[in-house]
């Protein structure tokens, strides 16, 4: 596990044990339908798709997509997180895929293509 790895997991550590719905608190997750909207209002954005979420947390932007019909995947760098999104994949049961998985990292592949990708909270990588 690397630092960066070790740091994110902490902090979603916190986040369920403090009992939240997502990391950032529960008024990220109310923003989330707000959010959805802005992403895919520009008549350029696809309507549906594959789409990809890099920095994807515990999956609520994924959801909201996947509920518009999108197919899905999230990567994160944190295993809590991905963990997390599982866990909530089971309730949900909209066949979202989530890859743990350090986007900084040169050998990191998708062997997929994707008509929409979305930064979710990516830090900025310095590479």
């Amino acid at each position: 596990m690397n630092n960066t790895q070790h740091i994110y997991d902490s902090l979603y550590q916190s986040a369920i044990d403090q009992g939240w719905a997502c990391w950032g608190g529960d008024d990220r997750i109310h923003q989330g339908l707000s959010q959805l909207e802005r992403i895919i209002s520009p008549s350029f954005v696809p309507k549906s798709g594959y789409v990809l979420e890099l920095g994807c947390g515990e999956g609520h932007l994924c959801r909201l997509f996947s509920s518009c019909g999108y197919d899905v995947t999230g990567v994160d760098i944190s295993a809590v997180a991905i963990s997390w999104a599982n866990d909530k994949e089971q309730h949900h049961h909209s066949n979202i895929r989530y890859l743990q998985a350090d986007l900084a990292k040169a050998n990191f592949e998708l062997n997929t293509s994707f008509d929409l990708i979305i930064d979710g909270n990516c830090p900025r990588i310095q590479l």
